[in-house]
């Protein structure tokens, strides 16, 4: 395996205790990006088990439909985030009125009590899109007419959304 052969020696020299990869849709559908987090997980588990054992989260790839909405990208997760803390108060409220019509047993669990996590985002201001920008710009061989659109456009750009993959 080419990636435990070269990613192992630098596991091995440098101590982190996060690692970030493409989720299995590879964002782009692009072969490579869709086999590195499973390379990843393998590369990961095969290292002493500990508490220095790094953590592996993936990026969530997202519909065509959501992946070029530009600047937008922040403002509509806002408006995702205030939607979901609504219903999950909801949740919560009914759960309760449930409970207190003996409808089901009380100290139930709402839906959304159970296994409630949150998933780590990571959302760029202007000084980081530029940061980004100015990285792909030190890429020329990489500055297609699409890269242009990606640039421009991409959600990615602004926001990240990222999900742990347990070893």
């Amino acid at each position: 395996m080419k990636l435990r052969s070269y990613y192992g020696d630098v596991l091995a020299d440098t101590w982190f205790s996060k690692v970030l990869t493409f989720d299995d849709a590879g964002v782009s559908d692009h072969p490579n990006h869709k086999a590195l987090p499973e390379g990843v997980k393998q590369l990961l588990q095969s290292l002493p088990d500990g508490p220095a054992k790094p953590r592996l989260f993936t990026l969530i790839s997202v519909p065509k439909s959501g992946k070029y909405v530009g600047i937008l990208a922040p403002v509509m997760a806002k408006v995702d985030l205030y939607i979901s803390k609504t219903m999950l108060y909801y949740d919560v409220l009914i759960t309760r009125a449930l409970e207190n019509a003996e409808i089901i047993p009380a100290g139930s669990k709402a839906p959304s009590e159970m296994n409630r996590t949150l998933m780590p985002v990571f959302v760029s201001g202007i000084p980081a899109y530029r940061t980004a920008f100015q990285a792909m710009l030190a890429h020329k061989s990489q500055l297609e007419w699409f890269r242009w659109l990606y640039l421009l456009f991409s959600r990615y750009m602004w926001i990240n959304e990222w999900t742990e993959v347990k070893n």
